[in-house]
């Protein structure tokens, strides 16, 4: 139950909190910088979900559950929600930016809001959070497709997002700490929330994922598109 409160709290951090810039005449105009890098995070994500899912991987265990079941199924709703809260993130800030022209507003000198590293940094966010959506969502198609990849994925999504959390709290501290805002607080306050709450998950659920029975006796598929029972040897030890 800990995993689902950290995640609707800063769920609801996240919509009572996040700053939405100010605009003016002068920062008015379409977002062209923003939707840019929402398309290459999508066509790179795009090629590395496909060169990704060309690696085939045996598992060297048995089949013993043709079903999803006992403490996957708590795997399998956090997998489902992951996607869906990196949709609502990616949608908030198009939805509430689109208008807004970043090359005026963050990296004109005449800006009002002139700053190239809040800027760099709010690209940086959304980049990411468009290849970890993708990512995210392979991850749900190889988890109901049982596939043996699912347990190494699973493993480097939370590694990845781990990394991606800790480098975003300290941009955040680095760079907007000095003003000191109320905005500021609840930013510092929502991302590190995050963070504990994917540390905690993390504890738990990968360790589940990698060395529990069930785990390892159900995610035996190659491909998905057959059923697998008693693959004795592997070209990949998950």
């Amino acid at each position: 139950m800990k995993r689902f409160h950290c995640l609707f709290l800063t769920l609801f951090l996240f919509l009572d909190s996040s700053p939405t810039p100010q605009i003016s005449h002068k920062h008015s105009g379409f977002n062209w910088l923003l939707l840019t890098t929402i398309a290459g995070g999508l066509v790179l994500a795009s090629i590395l979900i496909w060169y990704l899912n060309q690696h085939r991987y045996k598992s060297r265990f048995v089949n013993r559950y043709p079903v999803l079941g006992g403490w996957l199924v708590l795997v399998g709703i956090g997998t489902m929600i992951t996607p869906l809260s990196y949709l609502l993130e990616i949608y908030w800030q198009w939805n509430s930016q689109k208008n807004i022209n970043y090359f005026y507003y963050f990296f004109h000198d005449e800006s009002d809001s002139f700053s190239p590293f809040k800027g760099y940094y709010t690209l940086f966010a959304i980049f990411f959070d468009v290849i970890m959506l993708v990512y995210a969502v392979f991850l749900v198609t190889i988890f109901f497709q049982r596939r043996a990849s699912f347990r190494i994925h699973y493993l480097l999504f939370k590694i990845i997002t781990l990394l991606l959390l800790t480098l975003d709290v300290f941009l955040i501290y680095k760079g907007y700490s000095s003003s000191g805002s109320v905005n500021t607080t609840r930013m510092l306050t929502r991302e590190t929330v995050s963070l504990a709450g994917l540390f905690i998950s993390a504890c738990i659920w990968v360790p589940y994922i990698w060395f529990s029975e069930r785990s390892k006796h159900t995610f035996t598929n190659e491909t998905g598109d057959e059923e697998e029972y008693g693959t004795e040897t592997s070209q990949q030890q998950l």
